[in-house]
């Protein structure tokens, strides 16, 4: 048998064998998570004591009596928003939340989820009208309090950022490169605050 064939079979064989044991895994992790969902489905109800709940402090917040029809819709949605459960569970899998609060809590968890989306678009919102209102302090502290609830819209970094750099404070702009490394859009986040680092006056 010609050497070259030899090992072209010996080759395939070895493929073969990789495949084959890459399917078993794979089939052992289907399983595994078909039993972990199982469990996780059982109509259970669990406290939610522990739930990482958002508070909104309106004392800490900008709001303004006068103002306008663009920040007065936000001021009250904000406003509503503070009565209401509001919590992240963006890096918890249906299953996770299951295990953990029971499969009758996930309507409510979605809710609070819900909740926290609309909060961290309308915080991007307020901080943008904001600085196009040349408050830009304000700006500044609806921005740091969306970071602070783990925003990760871009809107909230690059108003954030423009402003810092018109202040010629370019080292804050810099602080919150590590604070985007945990999303998992963060690449493009480091994107927007370079582009305005790297901003020509």
């Amino acid at each position: 048998m010609p050497v070259l064939l030899f090992c072209v079979i010996i080759l395939f064989l070895i493929f073969k064998f990789k495949v084959k044991l890459l399917t078993k895994e794979e089939e052992k992790e289907q399983e595994e998570w078909l039993q972990l969902e199982k469990k996780a489905s059982l109509p259970i109800k669990k406290s939610l004591k522990d739930l990482p709940l958002i508070q909104i402090d309106p004392h800490q917040l900008p709001f303004k009596e006068n103002a306008s029809p663009e920040l007065k819709k936000i001021q009250e949605t904000i406003l509503a928003l503070s009565k209401e459960p509001i919590c992240n569970l963006s890096d918890s899998s249906s299953t996770t939340l299951k295990l953990k609060y029971g499969a009758k809590n996930l309507p409510l968890l979605a809710e609070y989820e819900q909740n926290y989306i609309l909060l961290i678009r309308t915080l991007a919102d307020w901080c943008e009208q904001l600085a196009l209102m040349d408050q830009k302090e304000d700006a500044i502290q609806v921005a740091n309090f969306a970071i602070h609830c783990r925003s990760d819209i871009r809107k909230t970094y690059t108003v954030l950022a423009r402003i810092y750099k018109e202040q010629g404070n370019t080292e804050k702009i810099y602080e919150l490169l590590p604070v985007v490394e945990k999303f998992s859009n963060t690449i493009d986040l480091k994107k927007v605050l370079y582009d305005v680092i790297n901003e020509y006056e």
